[in-house]
């Protein structure tokens, strides 16, 4: 598996179980099966976890030369 790019993106005032918008520009693909594969982390320590431990994970095939990712949605 080849990381083609990587984005760290600060999401800001997102109310649990609430959507937020998130813009992300992807590298030019070829014919390759790719996949947008986006991680979620709280930047506080909590009482189970430290902080930067990933609470999310999700894993979106990219089709094209170029494809937007669907919505998203906070818990």
């Amino acid at each position: 598996m080849k990381t083609l790019a990587t984005q760290q993106i600060k999401l800001r005032d997102v109310a649990p179980n609430s959507e937020a918008p998130l813009q992300i520009t992807l590298p030019q693909l070829d014919a390759r099966e790719a996949f947008l594969n986006i991680t979620v982390t709280k930047d506080s320590r909590t009482r189970y976890s430290e902080a930067g431990h990933p609470i999310a994970t999700l894993s979106v095939p990219a089709e094209g030369k170029h494809r937007a990712a669907s919505a998203f949605r906070t818990k």
